[in-house]
């Protein structure tokens, strides 16, 4: 024969229950940073644009051993203390970090480069 729980857990593992599904419903709503593609569900890439006046200037990230031409596009995560060198003939280096730049627009850094 069943032993039946009394009235009080019965509501205690409905609720959870209830809870639970709250919560997968929740995350599956709001994606959790994931983004659908014909793959499947995948991790949204982290993009920074770093853009520089004038343009099609070298973009080099030494700690990362990347090197780009302005505009880029970076899906690397990079911090506001990651180093940066931006660099076009006649004009003078910029060598700083990212958090040296002005943010232009949502993840955009620019570097206006000085005539020599």
């Amino acid at each position: 024969m069943r032993t039946r729980r009394p009235n009080a857990m019965r509501g205690l593992s409905q609720l959870a229950r209830i809870g639970g599904l709250a919560l997968v419903a929740a995350v599956l709503l709001t994606g959790c940073n994931t983004y659908k593609n014909s793959h499947g569900r995948q991790n949204k890439p982290h993009v920074l644009r770093i853009v520089s006046i004038p343009s099609n200037a070298k973009l080099t990230i030494p700690g990362r051993k990347l090197m780009l031409y302005t505009p880029a596009d970076i899906e690397v995560d990079l911090g506001k203390g990651d180093a940066i060198v931006v660099e076009k003939d006649g004009y003078l280096p910029f060598e700083g970090v990212l958090g040296d730049l002005p943010q232009v627009a949502r993840q955009t850094y620019e570097v206006r480069l000085t005539p020599r």
